[in-house]
């Protein structure tokens, strides 16, 4: 690996935040919660959905293609088990338009059609005759489907650099890994058929099996707790998460699914050799379009499955977390309030972290890591940038999640003349608590309390879509606040830095809740 002083120069720097003062960041109070208030005030996330946008198979390129109804993508794998799942992004500056040939430009000759609605002038992004997979969101990209999330962390500082587009390396290496994965659940069928089981995934795999690691005690009901850069579908009406119901949230699917379930031979998957693929693709679509420069943080969340390890016909849930960088994935288990998993940050000192991408020494194969977790139905996979990370701390994200799915489900109780006691006394006991939040609850300031869940309002679906959006909503008040305290505020003061506020940043969360599919027979 270089030294630090060599991958300086290499690097470009990022202009650090505006600082105001020297005092140091004060930690939580003692009982664990912040007097952090999250106004609702604010202006509407940038853009939210269930999953991100799946194109067609291939864009037309001549006006006889244009005519013919486009191919659909192949649904994705075989596996019992699915996200519900909902992303939501607010960028601190808009994303700079990805330059040709990943866009085509306008056309100037007479025999073109002139309406932008013909299928010859589609803007959308493509490479190598394909869609780009995802979303930009400023210099970030999400990726998110019902079997994987990905939140990718551009390095903003290459938009000073000539030719320097950090939004389309995060936005490429998110499409090449999907387009990895795809691949390898359309080949899962013949895989399973003929009996070949692939090779557990490389690189550093520190989860194991979850026995006497950091990551014990998530593959039980009870398990306890465990462990500003530089560039180097669905929710059922009543939902009750006291007595965690996977099976009310079960969604139907073909028949034969659960007839083959038994002859299913597992092949594991590979995220990092995905990943390296990935990052190779990136570099070689990027220096045959002008040498075009940048770098980007990885995390993904593949969710899988495996035989269960005592004599039964059920297949148990199995997730791989991918990490390269600073974006953080959590597993957060909503009717006990926890964070089960989380994974671990990456840097090459403060506010640089791992990096794919130009000139950075980093590179899958060798620095991305690995964690296998055996996880439970009603989890939920919570996938963000360091944007969320930033500004509230560990628990601060748990509550907020947590809090803000158990008002969606009240939500849509009342509006099905559902009555859920427990949801009730949760509410009247935190009103009346010395927690933090409590205290303030009557005066409107509690963030489930004061912001209008009705807005997603019309289906059921959007349930993990709004828990998103408060996450990013909470995450963008501290980001906007100079006075308030924050993680990074804290680090920045422990590197003896003079620095106060939430950190200005791309904020991008991606949820997923593990639900297993339910036989239409």
């Amino acid at each position: 690996m270089l030294p630090k002083h060599v991958i300086r120069r290499l690097l470009p720097t990022r202009q650090r935040p505006k600082t105001t003062s020297s005092s140091p960041a004060s930690p939580p109070t003692a009982n664990g919660g912040t007097n952090r208030k999250y106004p609702a005030s604010r202006p509407a996330i940038t853009s939210y959905g269930i999953v991100t946008p799946v194109p067609e198979i291939r864009p037309p390129k001549s006006a006889s293609d244009a005519d013919v109804k486009p191919k659909q993508r192949k649904p994705q794998g075989v596996s019992p088990f699915y996200l519900q799942t909902g992303y939501a992004t607010w960028a601190k500056r808009a994303s700079r338009a990805f330059p040709p040939p990943f866009v085509s430009t306008p056309s100037s000759s007479f025999s073109d059609p002139l309406t932008t609605h013909s299928a010859l002038r589609d803007r959308r992004p493509t490479v190598d005759g394909e869609f780009i997979l995802g979303v930009t969101n400023g210099d970030d990209a999400v990726l998110v489907t019902e079997s994987f999330l990905v939140v990718n962390d551009g390095v903003g500082a290459w938009a000073a650099k000539q030719r320097g587009h950090a939004a389309l390396w995060s936005r490429l290496i998110a499409h090449f890994w999907g387009m990895e994965v795809e691949a390898w659940m359309n080949g899962q069928d013949a895989r399973m058929n003929n009996g070949v089981t692939g090779d557990d995934a490389a690189g550093k795999v520190q989860g194991q099996q979850l026995s006497g690691t950091r990551n014990e005690g998530l593959a039980t009901e009870d398990g306890a707790k465990s462990g500003t850069e530089q560039p180097a579908k669905e929710l059922d009406g009543h939902l009750d998460l006291e007595e965690a119901t996977p099976d009310n949230t079960s969604r139907k699917t073909d028949s034969t699914l659960a007839a083959n379930m038994s002859k299913l031979t597992l092949s594991n998957p590979d995220p990092v050799a995905f990943l390296q693929r990935a990052f190779e693709k990136t570099q070689e679509a990027t220096k045959q379009a002008n040498d075009i420069v940048g770098t980007t943080t990885f995390v993904s969340a593949l969710l899988h499955h495996q035989f269960p390890k005592e004599s039964t016909q059920n297949l148990e849930p199995l997730l791989y977390v991918t990490n390269l960088g600073d974006s953080t994935v959590f597993v957060i288990r909503p009717r006990h309030t926890e964070v089960m998993y989380r994974s671990k940050e990456q840097w090459h000192w403060f506010d640089c972290p791992r990096q794919l991408g130009t000139n950075s020494p980093d590179v899958p194969n060798v620095n991305a890591v690995m964690d296998k977790l055996d996880i439970s139905e009603g989890d939920l996979v919570v996938a963000v940038s360091d944007g969320v990370v930033d500004n509230l701390w560990e628990h601060e994200v748990c509550e907020i999640v947590c809090d803000s799915l158990r008002n969606w489900t009240m939500h849509r109780d009342a509006k099905m003349g559902h009555h859920n006691e427990k949801d009730t006394a949760y509410h009247s006991r935190e009103k009346q608590s010395e927690h933090p939040r409590g205290k303030h609850a009557e005066k409107g300031i509690n963030h489930y309390n004061d912001h209008p869940v009705a807005e997603l309002d019309g289906d059921d679906d959007y349930g993990m879509v709004f828990v998103a959006r408060e996450l990013v909503r909470c995450a963008r008040v501290v980001a906007e606040d100079n006075q308030a305290e924050s993680p990074f505020m804290e680090r920045a003061v422990d590197e003896g830095l003079p620095f106060e506020g939430g950190k200005m940043d791309d904020i991008s969360v991606a949820i997923g809740m593990v639900a297993r599919r339910k036989d239409d027979g």
